[in-house]
Formats: structure tokens, C-alpha cells, sequence
């Protein structure tokens, strides 16, 4: 599945794409990503719904102006907006990462509506960052001069260290929270087919 979409929204072009027939779905990634890391399983799942994906601004294959603010705020907005744009009213959604504030902001503060909510390991309770982001922010130039396998190495050290947590379903009135095991914060590519039967379980009874 190809993003062969265009979306245009307060001088920001977001890219994006939707295939199959059926029941909708939407994938929201996370950050440093894209939608490229669901472009499996929206294959994979087409034949049965119809998969949406769409990179938020300043991500993947949509635009970058260091002049735009890519916060929770601007990405939920994008969201409801790209939702209304597709005339969805009730989807499925699945998000990862920081794509789980997206999702909870746009429906929490945007009114988006959604048949269902599939929360993958996200970034969705604050405080969000941790030390190594505050440490970015106030050295900015340190990482330049770094090589190349010293970004590799911190980059595996920093996923590696995400932790699954059940506190969100706890807040969440009727959710439900399930373990895949040996997944790392990216399962899409550490457990993909224990994740994608758990996301075509999930859709195909909250579709029913």
C-alpha cells in the first residue's frame, strides 16, 4: 500500500493513502516514524477492511517546515480534519506510540468518534520526553559530532527501553490490556505475527 494521497491542512501537506473494502481502519504512527511501519499489516488486512494510513506533518512522505509547530495539539487537529476529509465517522483506530495522544486528543478534545481504540505500547500519560529528549533539546549540536555508530548504538539503548505499562488501561473505562510476549517497543517488526493476529482478532470482533 502506497500513500498516493494528498491532504492539504492550514499550509501543511499530509500524505496519505487508503485501500481495500470493508470496515474502516486507521493507523497512526509514532515518532521518530512513519506510517511505513503499518504498511504490512494494512496489506495484510485489506482483502477484509478498507486500511488507512497518513503520515503526520514533519514525518515520512508529509511536509517538514521547521516553522510549524508537530505537537500533540496540531497533530490531533490534523487528524480530526484528515478523518472528516475521508467522511469517517465511526472508524477503528490502531496507534503507536506517541499516535496514541494523537488518537485520545483528537476524540478527547476534537469530538473525532471511533468504533474502537487499539493502543500499541504508546506514549499517552504524561510527563512524555525523558532524559535523553531534554538532553537533545539542550545540546542540539552535540549529536552532529557524534559517528554514526554511536547514534546506532543510543538509538537501539533508547527503544529498547520502553516498558509496557498497564496504568493506561486502568484509566481507561472498559479497556482491556494484553502482553505480546518478546515485543519490543517496535513489535511491529520484533512480533509481527503475534501483533497482527491480535489486531485482526480485535477488528474482526469489534466489528461484529
Amino acid at each position: 500500500m502506497e500513500l498516493t494521497e494528498q491532504f492539504e491542512w492550514q499550509g501543511r501537506t499530509i500524505a496519505c493513502g487508503r485501500a481495500g473494502t470493508g470496515p474502516d481502519v486507521v493507523f497512526c504512527h509514532g515518532t521518530p516514524f512513519s506510517s511505513a511501519v503499518w504498511t504490512r499489516y494494512a496489506d495484510a488486512l485489506s482483502d477484509d477492511f478498507t486500511v488507512h494510513l497518513w503520515d503526520m506533518p514533519g514525518y515520512g512522505q508529509s511536509s517538514k517546515d521547521r516553522d510549524q509547530a508537530v505537537d500533540f495539539d496540531v497533530h490531533a487537529k490534523v487528524f480530526k480534519a484528515l478523518l472528516d476529509h475521508w467522511q469517517l465517522e465511526r472508524p477503528h483506530v490502531v496507534a503507536h506510540d506517541f499516535g496514541g495522544a494523537v488518537s485520545l486528543r483528537a476524540t478527547l478534545v476534537e469530538e473525532a468518534t471511533y468504533a474502537s481504540l487499539m493502543l500499541v505500547d504508546v506514549v499517552a500519560i504524561p510527563p512524555s520526553g525523558s532524559p535523553f529528549f531534554r538532553f537533545v533539546q539542550d545540546h542540539p549540536t552535540t549529536l552532529d559530532a557524534l559517528p554514526f555508530y554511536i547514534h546506532e548504538a543510543i538509538l537501539r539503548a533508547y527503544v529498547q527501553g520502553a516498558s509496557h505499562s498497564r496504568r493506561l488501561a486502568d484509566l481507561i473505562p472498559g479497556a482491556t490490556f494484553t502482553e505480546v510476549p518478546d515485543a519490543g517497543h517496535l513489535m511491529q517488526y520484533d512480533a509481527p505475527v503475534a501483533l497482527g493476529n491480535l489486531i485482526r482478532g480485535w477488528l474482526t470482533s469489534s466489528a461484529t
